[in-house]
């Protein structure tokens, strides 16, 4: 309403009302914007003209009445403009128009909201179901009623295959099908299915908010899972009425502080928080446990029998662990254990994988991944063993990798900078294969043991990758050369490639804890746990030497950083306390420790090549304690009979080491 104020003779006032302007311009009406101007009323008409101003009275309420019916007609026709049209619903059944739900989705008539009913049928629908419609597709009677079935077609395709936004699909059996149900669009609800014997059974593909409600994923070779590229691919409305195996689905979206419950079928954790995965027992999902776009998260102590098809997933995740897990495959699949994509400064340890060969599976694949720890894992009888791709400054150390049919650690492409130290591998086709762009590397401490799949332990097609620190290499157990000085470092290299090769082997196999004994043709020997000498360094230890005359132990220490020696001595051989030195100059301090049979001693010493003595007070101080457990007992009485008359006490011992 439009209040019009111009002068209309000396004062007098007029207005005028543009009710179909307001109508046009407010209401949508689509009327043309015409103007109705009432007659001006002048406002200082005299008293005497009663009957004048009863009928300009009569004509304003005349116009006021016609205002309002005009403006309720354009709010009616407003009303019924803006109405939805109301959702029509179709059948499908064997007596029905349509006999394929399908056929009812392809006909031109059928359109976005609308809503298909499927009766249930004697035999199943067969059909692959492309949803390309915004529609509701539910049976006859849901919720009540026998739930029709949709069976894939042995496999073919996907039983239900939906396209389009916003669909509902509500109260079938689902089977049969290389999907049961697959999303590839957004904000679908499926409701009430039992999802059974496909290879997937619902799997979502790079779809967001979706809602699952009530469905029974059962005997599928992988039940559940949800694969995407962005955070907003992993934004789901899943609760745990959604079932996998009988075992409840828990899906955490932006939580924190949270532990898993124990009876958990499948777990995702996204964009969360100091969650906690621990001790379940997981099978049959595209992924046993996702983790997306979270941080601080712990999964631990987990068992997979016959595994998902990741065991566990890591996507844009940091700061996180995954340990102390256990994998046992006993078919032929195409599993992977651990996979990392996109993630940072995660921590992969104490992990046992072991199967059959394959063509597919791998133990740990790290893709686009970087400053990740993967350390003292365990794995047997895959296909591959650790593999990164583009995957920069992580840390492979001390690993064990027997019988896998490509290469123990695969460098696949463009991976820099990464550190492998301490692993052993056996028994592989390749013990590493580095490839595409995979420079700058440090390898050594390694155990090459006969992994001749294709006639070399290594291959390489990159450059600048190092195979030794400059003092320590690596051990290859087809290497023969000598080692004139004792140091435990081979005199000759060992090749690799034309361009490549280790400067320092090593004469024996690398491990950080030893053992060491006198030999078996010495005085007094019994095989007792107390009868050895340990040690435990980051360096390369040789020549360890007893000598009783001088009441020492000798040995050289190699290493390429700055060292240490943590040596276990029996009380027995020598006695303390102890003086030490290192190339003749002696370590002031130096930590020491004494029970009833052994001296524990922990020094340090810069890197290089050094002759360390350790000097003791007497040789032993257990008068009878001939097998050096601290007692003098039945078995030392023993040690001194099977040693009777034998008067060749040697002075000087090289130690063994012992397995």
């Amino acid at each position: 309403m439009e209040l019009l104020d111009k002068p209309y003779g000396e004062g007098e006032a007029s207005f005028s009302i543009d009710l179909l302007g307001f109508c046009c311009n407010h209401l949508r009406t689509g009327f043309d914007d015409t103007r109705i101007a009432l007659a001006p009323l002048p406002l200082n008409v005299k008293k005497e003209k009663g009957g004048k101003i009863r009928n300009m009275k009569k004509k304003i309420a005349l116009c006021i009445m016609f205002a309002v019916m005009l403006i309720g007609g354009a709010l009616a026709l407003e009303a019924y403009r803006t109405k939805p049209a109301t959702s029509k619903t179709w059948y499908v059944g064997p007596t029905r128009y349509f006999t394929t739900i399908q056929e009812a989705i392809d006909n031109a008539s059928v359109l976005d909201g609308h809503i298909i009913e499927v009766d249930d049928s004697p035999t199943p629908y067969y059909e692959n179901v492309n949803v390309t419609k915004s529609l509701i597709i539910r049976h006859t009677y849901y919720p009540l009623g026998d739930y029709p079935t949709v069976d894939g077609i042995n496999g073919k395709g996907a039983a239900f295959n939906i396209t389009s936004p916003n669909v509902e699909v509500d109260g079938f059996i689902i089977q049969h099908g290389m999907y049961g149900i697959k999303i590839s669009n957004q904000s679908a609800t499926i409701r009430a299915n039992l999802v059974c014997d496909n290879t997937y059974g619902i799997f979502l593909y790079c779809s967001y908010n979706n809602t699952l409600r009530s469905n029974n994923m059962t005997g599928n070779t992988w039940n559940f899972g949800v694969v995407g590229d962005s955070v907003n691919h992993f934004v789901q409305h899943i609760d745990k009425s959604n079932t996998v195996n009988r075992k409840p689905v828990y899906y955490l979206l932006n939580q924190s502080d949270e532990t898993i419950p124990l009876d958990a079928g499948y777990v995702a954790v996204v964009n969360s928080e100091n969650i906690t995965v621990r001790d379940l027992r997981l099978e049959n999902n595209v992924q046993g446990v996702l983790v997306a776009y979270s941080d601080n998260v712990i999964v631990e102590d987990l068992k997979f029998i016959h595994p998902s098809r990741t065991c566990v997933s890591l996507i844009n995740v940091t700061d996180s662990f995954v340990q102390d897990m256990k994998v046992s495959i006993p078919i032929t699949t195409s599993a992977q254990f651990v996979s990392l994509t996109n993630s940072r400064s995660n921590i992969i340890r104490n992990n046992c994988i072991s199967g059959v060969l394959n063509d597919t599976g791998t133990g740990m694949d790290l893709t686009n991944s970087h400053y990740n720890s993967i350390t003292n894992n365990s794995i047997n009888g895959i296909s591959g063993g650790i593999t990164l791709s583009n995957s920069h400054c992580n840390s492979i150390i001390d690993n064990t990798i027997n019988g896998v049919s490509t290469a123990g650690i695969y460098l696949e492409m463009q991976c820099l900078n990464n550190t492998l130290v301490g692993n052993t591998l056996s028994g592989n086709n390749y013990g590493m294969l580095l490839q595409f762009g995979s420079n700058n590397s440090i390898i050594f401490h390694n155990n090459f043991l006969d992994n001749y799949g294709y006639q070399a332990q290594v291959s390489i097609l990159c450059f600048n990758n190092k195979f030794d620190n400059g003092y320590e290499g690596n051990y290859w157990s087809d290497y023969d050369g000598a080692d004139m000085n004792k140091d435990g470092i081979g005199d000759a290299p060992y090749p690799i490639e034309i361009y490549c090769q280790d400067n320092c082997p090593l004469m024996k196999t690398w491990r950080a804890l030893r053992a060491w004994n006198e030999s078996k043709s010495e005085r007094f020997y019994v095989e007792t746990p107390f009868q050895k000498l340990y040690t435990f360094s980051n360096s390369i230890l040789a020549s360890v030497c007893l000598d009783r005359n001088l009441k020492q132990i000798t040995l050289n220490a190699t290493s390429g950083y700055s060292g240490f020696l943590n040596i276990t001595i029996p009380r027995r051989w020598l006695d303390g306390p102890f003086n030490v030195s290192v190339d003749g100059v002696e370590v002031k301090s130096f930590k020491d420790a004494v029970n009833a049979t052994h001296w524990s001693l922990y020094f340090a010493f810069d890197k290089g090549s050094h002759n360390i003595k350790i000097i003791g007070i007497q040789l032993g101080n257990i008068l009878g304690d001939l097998d050096g457990d601290g007692d003098v007992d039945l078995y030392d009485a023993v040690a001194l009979l099977s040693n009777y008359g034998n008067h060749d006490i040697p002075i000087k011992i090289y130690l063994n080491e012992t397995e």
